[in-house]
């Protein structure tokens, strides 16, 4: 008799055992496909971090181009305005 309780033990046991390792395989590939999505956003996230850097160059690119221009702007209207009397309208600003 007792060795009836082991061996229904020991069945227990085992069938437990399974279970669990059945539940742990699939959370085991649960784990690989997480694992993989954020293998594909992480690269999602480097193609648009590349982006965002092409962006930001042509922005400062452009900046410059502005900054450049205004000052000749200025440089022409100074020049302009020096040349008929006038005081620059930074000038006049200053004066005040």
């Amino acid at each position: 008799m007792a060795e009836e309780y082991s061996d229904r033990f020991q069945n227990e046991v085992m069938r437990l055992l399974g279970t669990l390792i059945q539940k742990v395989d699939g959370h085991d590939q649960e784990f690989i496909k997480i694992g993989i999505r954020f293998d594909k956003l992480e690269a999602k996230v480097d193609v648009l971090s590349g982006q965002m850097t092409e962006v930001v160059s042509k922005v400062i690119e452009i900046d410059k181009r502005l900054s450049v221009r205004n000052a000749i702007r200025i440089a022409r209207v100074s020049h302009y305005e020096s040349r008929s009397g006038r005081k620059t309208s930074q000038a006049r600003d200053s004066a005040t």
